[in-house]
């Protein structure tokens, strides 16, 4: 499985790579030192309640997000653009942890 999550906002783009049959996970092309089989488990429970969009378009600038898992040949995509589904919360604090690795 591959999962690959884009975030945007004013400040730039994050991206974040696991891959679990390599055991890998990169954010913006440098390696990360944790454990991708928890993390992936992790964050595959915080998107099964996900709609596949959440989109304000009242705002204009803010914060957009796009979360792509390959599994079994299948590619589910998960997009927001300033509107966010109920447990975003637990999402960046995955996010936080991954990056601060």
């Amino acid at each position: 499985m591959q999962i690959s999550i884009i975030l945007t906002n004013l400040r730039g783009n994050t991206k974040i790579l696991l891959d679990d049959e390599k055991k890998s996970c990169t954010v913006n092309g440098e390696e990360k030192n944790v454990n991708v089989d928890k993390v992936a488990s992790r964050l595959l429970r915080i998107v099964s309640s996900w709609e596949d969009s959440y989109i304000n378009p009242l705002i204009i600038d803010g914060l957009t997000y796009e979360v792509k898992i390959i599994k079994d040949g299948k590619t589910y995509t998960y997009y927001g653009s300033n509107e966010f589904p109920k447990n975003f919360h637990q999402f960046t604090a995955l996010i936080n942890e991954v990056m601060n690795d």
